[in-house]
């Protein structure tokens, strides 16, 4: 019999996985505070594409729009011209998908309704607002796409003409998303040029950035090692000093081989960032666009931008900056074909949600086998309390459904995942992990669940002045309570992280709740770290909670 190579058989003869995924192509238009952008991609899978036009035009929103945010007409009019021609190239190219997204000068502008309808009146198509926290997680997957971040404490920042966005992570795992509502051109706009000629409004722009800053960066339990920049600041600022070092060298400017593949991963210390900028004040706008590697239409927000820069960096104590040469557009264009061409999961099905809630414990090192025994004496618990509270009135509990077994089991295996980051306030650190995992087929919604749930299940209890917590749905937060009452007593019950407790019995008496747990051997330890946890059951559920041992022969 003749073999034939799976090359040159038919394409319908060749089985599933030989079969080459037919290419797509899609665009992404950004409407910026600054600039308006145009990306147009081709790619036959989720990880690579290849990029087939990036245009850019030079509308600056955010630059001279009223006190209050409201964007000006004549802003308007340019904006939406440059949005449907840039729609135009796209459908021109064949893009079988565009999206539209807007960023902070839209995002806060009271009267950025009339600019969505005048855009949707013009294309056809609806612009979508992403939010400071869409704008960090899209940057950061951006350079975890470029960068092995699986060994490193990052993080990432994005400048905007209007807003500044921070991702903390870990091994690549998102912690923290952090918006800040000041970006170079807004910065410029409060401030002026920050130049020789006004060194009074310098040193105002310096000291509001500090403030800004503190009141919006909490000071990171474990320092990042390294930062990686995104935006036109960034590669401006390394673009300049690329050139200064060229200048500087002693064999002279060595030959361009293209400024992207060089500004990719280009490091600068914050020392290096601080001379630049201090360089740069020293000089009046006109003498700033004289500055190789500077472009014109940025000498009059540089400042601005390497000022937010300085001040993240000492901020957070990182010294070491990296530069990376994409950010949210290739987030963008990175997430839109991760679902194009992801295999097809239901949203619905408990398994399949459970599955990937595993996979992200994996990635932050859980201890898995503790986790599981603890969400199967979470969840015997849970449905042994329903059973009592539902045999007396005859139907469930309010806070007992389908949805919120699942959010206890998820809380449950994934309640110390903030181990990760640090031991100390590792709850806390849970949490955040949890709300920005984006676990397949949770909202968000049920991600804040999840991750209140979590972030209860040690220190305190719920309380008002909590954020997370006093943000939560009124009819959520009960819940909420419940679910973590239940599971500080079955994290409790495996103290020892030995998965001695085999089985629990819950019953409930006049006067008492009695939990009863079984094993063949010395539960001592388990039972004490039980019942110093089941103060807020007992607060809960207005019933003292006591918990027995049973099984085991003393010697």
């Amino acid at each position: 019999m003749q073999e034939h190579d799976a090359s040159s058989r038919p394409e319908g003869d060749l089985r599933p996985e030989e079969r080459r995924p037919a290419s797509c192509r899609i665009a992404a238009v950004d409407i910026g505070s600054n600039s308006i952008r145009l990306v147009v991609a081709e790619a036959a899978s989720a990880r690579l594409y290849r990029l087939l036009t990036d245009e850019k035009a030079h509308i600056a929103l955010a630059a001279g729009a009223a006190r209050d945010g409201t964007l000006l007409p004549d802003a308007i009019e340019g904006a939406v011209t440059a949005i449907t021609s840039m729609v135009s190239i796209a459908q021109g190219f064949g893009a079988e998908q565009i999206r539209l997204v807007a960023t902070a000068a839209v995002r806060d502008a009271p009267n950025k309704q009339d600019f969505i309808h005048l855009v949707q009146a013009r294309t056809g198509m609806h612009t979508e607002i992403l939010s400071g926290d869409d704008e960090a997680r899209l940057a950061h997957e951006s350079v975890a796409h470029a960068f092995d971040l699986s060994a490193a404490r990052a993080a990432v920042l994005d400048i905007g003409g209007g807003s500044t966005e921070l991702a903390l992570s870990a091994g690549g795992v998102v912690e923290r998303l952090i918006s800040i509502p000041i970006g170079a051109v807004r910065l410029t706009d409060r401030f002026g040029p920050a130049d020789r000629t006004d060194p009074t409004g310098n040193q105002a722009m310096y000291n509001f950035v500090r403030r800004t800053l503190r009141a919006r960066i909490e000071k990171p339990s474990v320092q990042p090692q390294v930062m990686f920049g995104t935006g036109g600041t960034f590669t401006t600022l390394a673009a300049i000093a690329m050139k200064r070092a060229e200048a500087e060298s002693p064999t002279g400017p060595a030959e361009s081989s293209g400024a992207p593949a060089r500004v990719r991963g280009y490091e600068i210390s914050r020392a290096e960032v601080k001379h630049i900028l201090q360089w740069l004040r020293s000089m009046d706008v006109e003498q700033r666009r004289s500055v190789p590697g500077l472009s014109a239409d940025r000498a009059g927000i540089i400042v601005a931008g390497i000022t937010l820069v300085e001040g993240v960096m000492r901020r957070l104590g990182v010294n070491n900056l990296r530069i990376h040469d994409r950010g949210v557009r290739d987030g963008i264009l990175l997430e839109m074909l991760r679902d194009r061409f992801a295999t097809q999961m239901t949203t619905s099905g408990f398994p399949d949600r459970q599955r990937g809630v595993i996979e992200f414990g994996r990635r932050c090192n859980f201890e898995e086998s503790h986790s599981k025994h603890v969400a199967e004496l979470a969840l015997s618990m849970y449905d042994q309390l329903a059973a009592i509270e539902s045999s007396e009135s005859g139907s469930l509990p309010f806070w007992a459904s389908d949805e919120s077994r699942e959010i206890l089991h998820a809380a449950s295996l994934l309640r110390d995942v903030g181990y990760f980051i640090n031991y100390t306030g590792h709850h806390k650190h849970s949490y955040h992990l949890i709300v920005h995992s984006e676990l397949p087929g949770f909202s968000p919604r049920e991600l804040e669940l999840i991750g209140t749930v979590a972030r209860y299940h040690r220190k305190a209890r719920p309380k008002k002045k909590h954020a997370h917590y006093r943000n939560l749905d009124s009819d959520d937060k009960p819940i909420v309570r419940r679910l973590a009452a239940i599971l500080r007593i079955a994290d409790g019950l495996d103290r020892t992280h030995t998965q001695l407790v085999e089985s629990i019995n819950l019953t409930r008496s006049a006067h008492r709740y009695t939990l009863t747990a079984r094993s063949p051997r010395d539960i001592s330890a388990d039972i004490l770290g039980g019942q110093r946890k089941a103060d807020v059951f007992e607060r809960e559920f207005e019933m003292p909670m006591e918990i027995i041992a049973s099984g085991h022969a003393a010697p």
